[in-house]
């Protein structure tokens, strides 16, 4: 050893090690990636296979398969997409009603405390009502 003084501090052995921390498996990485070895496993062997798509207006002759199967998914996904972003901003804003009352400052009433107030006031109201015959 040498002689050269620590810089580390003489309290550096003494600190506990912390565990390393394993990362967790990206399985949505790992299943895209199969899905995407299935689509294009699906593609190579459908690629002879063409066929006419008709609009009406227009027919585009030998367009493979497996293009035409694609563009439905994109568009199904593309139409799809807006409601699920409307969807996640809704309820994103929206906030539970307890939570609301408790920012207010109102405490929430169980069923029970206001079903007991409901009776309490017709019981009130009953016996104000009832008027002494002369």
């Amino acid at each position: 050893m040498s002689d050269a003084p620590d810089v580390r501090g003489d309290d550096w052995e003494s600190t506990p090690k912390q565990p390393e921390r394993r990362r967790p498996m990206p399985w949505r990485l790992v299943l895209f990636l199969l899905f995407l070895g299935v689509v294009v496993a699906f593609a190579g062997l459908n690629a002879g296979n063409a066929t006419d798509v008709t609009f009406g207006f227009h027919t585009f002759e030998d367009v493979p398969i497996f293009i035409s199967l694609f563009v439905a998914f994109f568009l199904g996904a593309l139409i799809v997409l807006p409601f699920t972003l409307f969807r996640r901003s809704k309820k994103r804003d929206k906030t539970p009603k307890h939570k609301k009352d408790e920012k207010q400052g109102q405490s929430r009433l169980s069923r029970k405390e206001r079903r007991l107030a409901r009776q309490a006031e017709k019981e009130q109201k009953s016996a104000d009502e009832v008027t002494p015959v002369p």
